[in-house]
C-alpha cells in the first residue's frame, strides 16, 4: 500500500477527528486505520475499505498496516525521523511470537 501524507491530509485528519494527529495515531482502532488509509491514499471511505480488505487478503494484518502507516508518516516528516520504526516492528514481531 503506497501511503503518502501531506500537511493538508494531516490537517484533514485532525479536523475530521477533532484531535491532534499524535493522539489519533495512539488510538489503535479500525476507525483510525480507515482514516489514515483514506487520507494516505487520497480516496473516499469505500476506497479505503477496499484497500484495507485487499491488504488483509494478502495475508497481512492490521498491526502490519498500523506500522506501515507510521512509517509513511515518518517518511513524510510527521513523526521523528530518529524513531527506529524497524526496531519497533521487530520487537512487536518477537512479542507476538512469544520470544521476548
Amino acid at each position: 500500500m503506497e501511503l503518502k501524507y501531506t500537511p493538508r491530509a494531516i490537517r484533514e485528519i485532525e479536523e475530521e477527528s477533532r484531535r491532534p494527529m499524535q493522539d489519533i495515531l495512539s488510538d489503535f482502532s479500525m476507525n483510525t486505520l480507515l482514516l489514515f488509509v483514506k487520507k494516505g491514499l487520497g480516496v473516499d471511505e469505500d476506497g479505503a475499505y477496499k484497500a484495507i480488505e485487499e491488504y488483509l487478503a494478502e495475508g497481512k494484518d492490521t498491526l502490519e498496516l498500523y506500522t506501515e502507516i507510521s512509517e509513511a508518516l515518518q517518511k513524510s516528516g510527521f513523526l521523528p525521523r530518529k524513531l527506529n520504526l524497524k526496531k519497533v516492528r521487530e520487537d512487536m514481531n518477537k512479542e507476538l511470537e512469544g520470544k521476548v
